[in-house]
């Protein structure tokens, strides 16, 4: 799974932006996600930034005293602009090539350049330009709660979709049970959700279920801790306790921590992906050390060494498809050439 954030695509922009043409008038976001990229370009460049209805109406977006290079929306309308119109990826080519009929009839008008800043090589398109190459499956920081990762994956309750409770609210008395009513929504996703999985109590569970039904939160299966003991021990077991229910099932493919320590315990007794929003990262198997190897989930040390071997086997067998793909790109360039001879 490829993974970029804000910070991912900042870097990758800022460098990309300086490799554009210099004779660039306009640049144009792809709604929704394309805007955001589009805008850290037209601020890099200081040139004036309209979405694709505003191109198509001849509008352009309020950019203040500094905006923009002088292009007005008349000159827009009535002269020949060169324009960047820009989206965030290109997976299947499938929403870019809308993008081009939208755009044919300013074709002639103006020269328009298409392009995106991660785009999947086995896209069935060809873009003007674009800043690098990134392979499906992938998910973006900007996105994430909004994705297939979702679908397919588990959730953390508290710290992910609603606030943590203060600490004067964590009493597990009434203090507590009004937090649960009232809990404060913080990434709602819009998708349904493959699994939440919280250290809340199963007495809570009322509770969580009606503020879950509240803010529209979908889902296939809520899991909640069974006992005070548990939960008492939360240090210690609060991480294993996750990784066991995410490791339960091949169908879930990520799971959204609230806490870095949480997360890197997952990743680690999961043997998946954590995406973590205490930081912002995907944390992937074998990159964190860890202590308190005792806290594991119960099934753990039996099963590390067929684990390995089937870590092996998914990046040997990773080598062997990116090295197939590399040799039939590679054939189809051959062939384009002696075509063109």
């Amino acid at each position: 799974m490829n993974y970029r954030s804000i910070a991912h695509l900042s870097n990758d922009v800022r460098s990309w932006s300086a490799t554009l043409p210099r004779d660039l008038d306009l640049i144009v976001g792809v709604p929704r996600s394309g805007m955001l990229p589009a805008n850290m370009v037209a601020l890099y460049r200081n040139l004036p930034l309209t979405d694709l209805q505003g191109l198509l109406e001849g509008r352009l977006l309020s950019s203040g005293p500094r905006g923009g290079q002088g292009l007005t929306e008349k000159e827009l309308r009535q002269g020949r602009c060169k324009i960047l119109v820009l989206d965030d990826c290109v997976s299947t080519g499938r929403a870019m090539r809308e993008v081009y009929k939208q755009i044919a009839p300013l074709q002639d008008r103006h020269n328009i350049l298409v392009g995106a800043i991660y785009s999947d090589p086995k896209a069935d398109i060809e873009l003007d330009v674009q800043c690098t190459e990134l392979h499906m499956p992938y998910l973006f920081e900007w996105n994430i709660m909004h994705s297939w990762g979702v679908e397919h994956g588990c959730l953390d309750m508290d710290g992910v979709l609603c606030r943590d409770p203060d600490p004067h609210q964590d009493d597990d008395g009434p203090a507590y049970r009004q937090f649960l009513k009232e809990a404060a929504p913080y990434l709602l996703p819009t998708k349904r959700v493959a699994r939440i999985v919280t250290c809340r109590l199963e007495k809570y569970r009322a509770e969580t279920e009606q503020w879950l039904a509240d803010h529209g939160v979908e889902y296939e299966q809520l899991t909640m801790m069974q006992s005070d003991a548990a939960a008492r021990d939360a240090d210690r077991r609060h991480g294993a306790y996750k990784a066991e229910v995410y490791r339960s099932k091949n169908r879930y493919q990520l799971f959204i921590e609230s806490s870095l320590h949480q997360a890197r315990q997952i990743a680690k007794w999961s043997g998946k992906p954590v995406f973590c929003v205490e930081t912002m990262e995907m944390l992937v198997p074998g990159t964190h050390p860890f202590q308190s190897v005792d806290a594991a989930p119960h099934d753990y040390h039996t099963g590390l060494f067929n684990g390995r071997v089937k870590r092996v086997a998914r990046k040997a067998t990773g080598y062997l498809r990116a090295t197939a793909h590399e040799t039939r790109t590679w054939m189809r360039a051959l062939t384009k050439q002696w075509q063109r001879a």
